[in-house]
């Protein structure tokens, strides 16, 4: 499903936080203050971090837990496309989603980026797209 894209991301796939993480997601969330910041999100593949600027995440965290950059997480800033994205991310420089998203869920969010940003944010198309929003 989905996500929009922040200034900067760090995402990680869950199957990695469940297969690695002592305690799985739940532990994760609480232990990674997960939530904190009003735009993270996730999906059913993915949990994002958002923040300004790349060097706010806490990197020393993902390491302790045994994360691999590329593999389990990445971090994906909006202004740089050229950056070559792991095979399970893909993104459209407004929204970003799991190799494993279903096609008409990216199918409503090319649409919703091109549309005004007025009209974006008014709706708030930002937020995470789910099968019982489509």
């Amino acid at each position: 499903m989905p996500l929009y894209l922040n200034l900067a991301n760090l995402i990680v796939q869950k199957k990695s936080i469940v297969n690695k993480y002592q305690g799985g997601l739940s532990a994760f969330l609480k232990d990674s203050n997960w939530g904190n910041i009003e735009f993270d999100s996730q999906d059913d593949e993915l949990l994002l971090f958002a923040a300004m600027n790349s060097d706010e995440f806490d990197f020393d965290f993902f390491e302790k837990a045994g994360f691999v950059g590329h593999e389990d997480y990445f971090v994906l800033t909006r202004y740089a496309s050229e950056e070559k994205l792991p095979d399970w991310l893909q993104q459209n420089n407004v929204f970003l989603w799991h190799s494993d998203c279903p096609p008409n869920q990216v199918k409503l969010v090319e649409k919703y980026s091109l549309v005004s940003a007025e009209v974006f944010f008014e709706k708030q198309l930002y937020l995470p797209i789910n099968s019982k929003s489509i």
